[in-house]
């Protein structure tokens, strides 16, 4: 990929890529469109529940994605696989419990559902303080959003079954929330300095 890509980096998280929820239309036509260094697909690409099921959806539009991945792998993208939370549904099963959807469950409890949200939340900005970081980028509650809390940034790349967002880091540091179709949702500045804030403080 070369230097003139749009992006650093983009992740996306919580396609759900073989289960009847998934916009695998919609995330095909994004990626075609995608310029990058790297891609990070961050958790829950394929929903490998619903295939062993034996309820999958795989047709064409599902096959486009693992088309356009392969061309940007091919065109020089970076592909960086986070595998996601499906482990947790791995123990359900083995103690005798039925499969939990997070995503469900948020639809289904509103006040609980935003209570579950604001404890992820702080929970993630708490670790990144006590890290030391600038703040967390992560998926898993099906939820976009990019805001900053208290200094520290707060960058959920949403999913691709309701809000079919992106998060992308742009070559100078700032972070943008995106839609599908490449609409602009929100964004933060960067936060390090430019060369010449640096060379006026010398």
């Amino acid at each position: 990929m070369s230097a003139a890509a749009p992006h650093r980096a983009v992740f996306i998280s919580d396609v759900h890529l073989g289960s009847g929820n998934c916009h695998a239309a919609e995330l095909a036509a994004f990626l075609g469109g995608l310029r990058t260094r790297r891609l990070y697909l961050v958790g829950d690409i394929v929903d490998l529940w619903w295939m062993a099921q034996r309820r999958a959806a795989w047709g064409a539009d599902q096959h486009r994605v693992v088309e356009a991945l392969h061309a940007l792998a091919r065109a020089g993208t970076e592909l960086v696989y986070v595998p996601g939370n499906r482990g947790f549904n791995r123990l359900r099963r083995r103690l005798g419990l039925r499969y939990w959807s997070l995503a469900d469950f948020l639809k289904s409890r509103s006040g609980a559902a935003e209570r579950y949200i604001a404890r992820f939340v702080q929970a993630g900005l708490d670790d990144a303080r006590r890290r030391g970081l600038d703040g967390i980028v992560c998926g898993h509650i099906h939820r976009a959003a990019l805001v900053e809390r208290d200094g520290l940034v707060y960058a959920n790349d949403g999913d691709w079954v309701e809000s079919l967002t992106a998060l992308a880091e742009q070559p100078d540091g700032s972070l943008v929330l995106l839609r599908h179709d490449g609409a602009e949702l929100a964004r933060l500045p960067s936060r390090r300095p430019r060369p010449e804030r640096l060379s006026e403080a010398a």
